[in-house]
């Protein structure tokens, strides 16, 4: 992990400065109520394209890390996320290993929204607030995923499941040439780092 630790900073620190510009093209920092579908749709978007980037770094922060179970039961501190809430509203989790192409956040929000809605241009945004926030905190302080993801992956391998496999990211247009360029080094470097995955000693 040495020679990736700087690759490693390098990309979160990416992954920062993009989830920042993303919330800025949302008027995130004018503290508004709502958005409107389009804007909602596009900042969705890119924070499922940066979550996707972080996911693959906390696999290499994940790589170099002594799993704490082989010396002792790990403190149930490690196996969660503690951004700051928002108010009146529980922190959300990270998710390591999203199943499916289902969104819960978007069926969520149609089936919060009344049949009389005044402006059906335009939707609420907690539920994206919670989730830049969260982000944004494993940003900041990956140490916690990276524990939970070192241990996701050895339940993984222990139950004989396929190796993970990251396919290139595409559609990385709204994001500069050094995301682009972290985004594509990453399908490799996770293969790199998990070599053994299919060893039985």
């Amino acid at each position: 992990m040495d020679r990736m630790q700087g690759f490693v900073e390098t990309g979160l620190a990416t992954a920062g400065r993009a989830l920042q510009a993303a919330g800025d093209r949302a008027g995130l920092h004018l503290a508004p109520d709502t958005l409107t579908r389009t804007a909602a749709r596009r900042l969705r978007s890119s924070l499922r394209a940066i979550e996707t980037l972080v996911r693959r770094l906390l696999v290499l922060i994940a790589a170099s890390l002594e799993l704490e179970d082989r010396k002792g039961p790990a403190s149930p501190a490690c196996d969660s996320q503690s951004p700051a809430p928002l108010p009146g509203r529980r922190a959300r989790v990270f998710e390591l290993m999203p199943l499916a192409t289902f969104d819960p956040e978007a069926f969520q929000r149609m089936a919060a929204t009344p049949a009389h809605a005044p402006d059906r241009n335009h939707t609420g945004i907690r539920l994206l607030l919670d989730r830049f926030h969260t982000l944004r905190a494993v940003i900041e302080d990956p140490a916690r995923a990276a524990r939970r993801m070192a241990r996701l992956l050895a339940r993984e391998k222990q139950a004989g499941a396929l190796k993970p496999i990251c396919v290139p990211q595409e559609r990385l247009y709204r994001f500069d040439a050094e995301f682009g360029l972290i985004a594509a080094a990453l399908p490799g470097l996770v293969s790199e780092v998990l070599p053994t995955w299919y060893d039985t000693g």
